[in-house]
């Protein structure tokens, strides 16, 4: 293997070097969307069992227990909810509009961000390294027709031989590059699916607090009639 390297010149060195990268960058993709993901349908149910009952700060400790993205979206909602109310306790008419605008606020500086996080990168070596390949290639065949134009064609299984180790880089490029690819295309899949679940899961959270303050305005015309 390392004679494989070594006859593919100096160019294997950042190809090399993009194959572990990518390697890292795929692992780290991976282990980060398996972290990502929730049980949103459970936690749908426990929050709107809490908001029901009036216990906004429950229903946010069960979002900070729960890890994922749509957990931590729910949290920065409910605490926003939280903080305009002021005590934790549904007893005023809830600014959802202000909630909404929290909620995408984290979702396009946080969470997509993070989603998307290193893609740049993989799709730049699933474009760059089948070009380095290339330019191995190149390389090596000009020095291969110089040292013929020097000493005449000579044994054809040499010159055979030369035009073989002068392909190694762009074999060793596409290597890289195609796994990276096909990762890359995986990946983007990903976040447009965990895109599509959180706005799911916002619009129907978002109906919940718009829900819980037609009610807590209906209590206080209640009271206040009284």
């Amino acid at each position: 293997m390392i004679a494989l390297l070594a006859k593919g010149g100096v160019l294997m060195v950042p190809i090399l070097f993009c194959s572990v990268l990518a390697l890292g960058l795929i692992i780290e993709k991976l282990l980060y969307f398996r972290r990502a993901g929730s049980d949103t349908e459970t936690l749908k149910r426990e929050i709107a069992l809490h908001l029901k009952n009036n216990r906004i700060k429950e229903a946010t400790s069960v979002c900070k227990k729960n890890k994922g993205v749509i957990p931590q979206i729910f949290r920065v909602a409910l605490e926003n909810e939280a903080e305009a109310i002021g005590d934790l306790k549904w007893e005023e008419e809830n600014d959802v509009e202000t909630t909404r605008k929290a909620v995408s606020e984290e979702i396009q500086l946080n969470c997509i961000p993070h989603l998307e996080k290193h893609l740049n990168i993989l799709d730049s070596l699933a474009r760059g390294t089948p070009l380095l390949g290339l330019l191995g290639t190149v390389v090596g065949m000009i020095r291969l027709f110089g040292a013929i134009s020097r000493t005449g064609l000579g044994e054809p299984d040499a010159l055979a031989g030369g035009i073989g180790i002068a392909l190694i880089t762009t074999a060793a490029g596409l290597t890289v590059a195609i796994p990276a690819f096909f990762a890359h295309s995986y990946f983007t899949s990903q976040v447009d699916h965990f895109v599509l679940e959180i706005e799911k899961a916002v619009a129907w959270l978002l109906r919940q607090l718009e829900m819980r303050s037609l009610i807590a305005k209906s209590i206080q015309f209640k009271e206040s009639g009284e």
